[in-house]
């Protein structure tokens, strides 16, 4: 029953994500048949691109550049454990200045941080135990169980089939973890739970208040600590440091803006994290193989 209703769930995904924001177009291709943890160490390996022909794939880019469909991106294909092409097109900044594309640029992983990073630090404590899937989340956070909440499980956060809205209200401005966490906790439901497939932030900004609450660290500590260090994702974090600023591709039309979560660049993909649990991480370096392990583990207990 479950494996169909994920099926719906994945369905309605792909359909109902689009990349809207930023100047800069990041397009990853991975093609990975079986992983290794020094997937970024054998991109120089025996399987070099030169062995494949990728001319397809450059005329594509190519010609996005040049119609104007996107200012830039990175392309990076693995097959059997190897990395066999990398490549940059066009510019990763517009404004304020032009930069060109490079296979070093940090990237905002803006949505894909929900499951890069706090799926993975979920999963994670499910695995030891410390979450039960199937729990309500207020036996993790009571307070979330006002307004007819209370029977709202961590699977149906992870599923979105909650029942919360979309997002937070964002008519007015607010600020701070604190106030998020008060709104999160006062939403209102919007379907019953369990009986309708809604893509909504405030389910997976909940999971981030559930990782902290578990283990006492926020989600970014816990996902550095945990996720992040163990795979050797060294250059993927939240709030990026000064030193990664004049790799980034800004997201409007500055390098770094209020953001939420987790940043990262392409060539080694190296990383996965995100302050809000939803979006916001920056990255770089490839650990497909390793991130491939992990959930071929959990997705067989889910």
């Amino acid at each position: 029953m479950f494996a169909e209703r994920l099926k719906v769930d994945m369905g309605s995904v792909l359909k109902t994500m689009r990349i809207r924001r930023g100047l800069v177009f990041l397009l990853t291709m991975a093609v990975i048949a079986c992983g290794q943890r020094g997937l970024a160490a054998q991109a120089t390996g025996g399987n070099s691109a030169s062995a494949h022909d990728f001319d397809a794939i450059d005329a594509l880019m190519q010609a996005a550049v040049a119609k104007g469909s996107m200012p830039g991106g990175v392309v990076i294909i693995g097959h059997n454990g190897v990395v066999v092409y990398r490549k940059a097109f066009g510019l990763r900044s517009l404004e304020p200045t032009r930069e060109a594309m490079t296979t070093d640029t940090i990237f905002d992983l803006a949505s894909l941080t929900k499951v890069i990073a706090t799926t993975t630090a979920v999963m994670r404590l499910v695995d030891e135990g410390r979450v039960r899937i199937d729990d309500p989340v207020a036996a993790y956070l009571p307070e979330f169980a006002q307004n007819g909440k209370g029977q709202i499980t961590v699977r149906e956060l992870l599923t979105h089939f909650s029942g919360l809205p979309p997002d937070l209200d964002l008519k007015e401005p607010w600020h701070g973890r604190d106030t998020a966490f008060k709104m999160a906790m006062q939403v209102q439901l919007a379907n019953p739970p369990g009986t309708k497939f809604v893509y909504s932030d405030i389910n997976f900004e909940v999971l981030g208040f559930i990782v902290q609450k578990v283990t006492g660290m926020p989600l970014d500590e816990y996902t550095a600590t945990y996720v992040f260090a163990p795979l050797d994702m060294a250059e993927t974090a939240f709030l990026p440091p000064a030193s990664w600023v004049p790799r980034i591709a800004p997201r409007n039309t500055t390098k770094m803006e209020s953001c939420c979560g987790a940043w990262c660049t392409i060539p080694r993909r190296e990383g996965w994290a995100a302050l809000r649990g939803t979006r916001g991480c920056f990255r770089r370096r490839t650990i497909w193989p390793s991130l491939r392990r992990i959930y071929s583990a959990t997705t067989r207990k889910f």
